[in-house]
């Protein structure tokens, strides 16, 4: 039996969705009443759907209500069984709003216990031949690109495609002051764009990287270690435009190392004005520069 605030809800429900039909452009907008054919349509279309959507599964029970709803008058009371024309013509009324509540049950059920389509293998820089596949799809793009980068990427593609290589590089963004430092400009404080390291981060960096060695083993559980292979994957798997996940990618690198060697060659001060961690971060991506194995090499 059905709850009485449910068929309050359903009526409530029929009483909205003929209301939305009534103000449509149909035919029968200029009409002051609803024909029956018109009724049964908006049951079949949009009622019995409703019905489902709400958990009810048994057909007999949705022609129950259906029915009700389009003859309220017979609510609560049972058919007569004399077969007067009339009768009948009821009884294949609801025989006919039963056929189509079995129908809709069934693709109704058919979408709910089709399999989810299989999710994507998550990304596995060990996978070497699924990485060299997105490699060779990235270096296409790149080459019927024109871009004065495409030499450094050309030179990136090359190492990557090495088994030993180095792919760990430092992004500016994750790595650059949150408010100036001497000498001001040339160095912050990062621009909005760079995906700031932001208070906390900063002091983390301060508190935990004194050395190169530093670099190499507080980096990584910092954030400011990012490997390429990863993170090329990641744009060319899961972005409409991995070219410009190349691009973001170099640009960082490069501009870290830019920054850095300005903060230190500045007339005045120097690496005296820079703080241990970015002292540290700057011999750390000098080492990497001098290593052959290293993407830094290309820089």
């Amino acid at each position: 039996m059905y709850d009485p605030e449910l068929e309050l809800e359903l009526e409530a429900e029929l009483e909205d969705l003929m209301a939305v039909l009534a103000e449509s452009d149909l035919e029968s907008e200029a009409e002051a009443e609803w024909t029956p054919a018109q009724a049964r349509d908006l049951a079949e279309k949009q009622f019995i759907p409703y019905l489902i959507s709400t958990g009810v599964t048994d057909a007999n029970k949705i022609a129950d209500e259906v029915f009700y709803q389009l003859h309220p008058e017979w609510r609560g009371k049972k058919l007569p069984q004399n077969n007067t024309p009339a009768n009948v013509g009821l009884k294949q009324e609801w025989s006919s709003i039963r056929d189509v509540a079995l129908r809709q049950l069934q693709k109704h059920t058919a979408v709910s216990q089709a399999p989810a389509p299989a999710a994507p293998p998550p990304i596995d820089v060990n996978d070497r031949a699924r990485f060299l596949k997105d490699l060779a799809q990235l270096e296409f793009q790149a080459l019927g690109t024109p871009d004065p980068r495409n030499t450094r990427y050309l030179c990136w593609f090359a190492k990557l495609k090495q088994p030993d290589v180095d792919d760990r590089v430092i992004r500016w963004g994750s790595i650059c002051p949150t408010v100036g430092v001497f000498p001001g400009p040339i160095i912050g404080p990062c621009d909005m764009t760079e995906g700031w390291v932001g208070p906390q981060q900063a002091e983390k960096l301060w508190k935990n990287i004194h050395s190169v060695s530093d670099v190499d083993t507080a980096g990584p559980g910092l954030g400011i270690i990012t490997n390429l292979k990863f993170e090329l994957m990641m744009a060319v798997e899961l972005s409409m435009n991995p070219l410009d996940g190349l691009r973001w990618l170099h640009d960082g690198v490069q501009r870290a190392i830019e920054k850095l060697d300005k903060w230190a060659n500045i007339d005045l001060g120097g690496s005296s004005s820079m703080g241990a961690e970015y002292v540290a971060m700057k011999d750390w991506i000098g080492a990497r520069q001098r290593d052959q194995r290293s993407v830094y090499s290309c820089m």
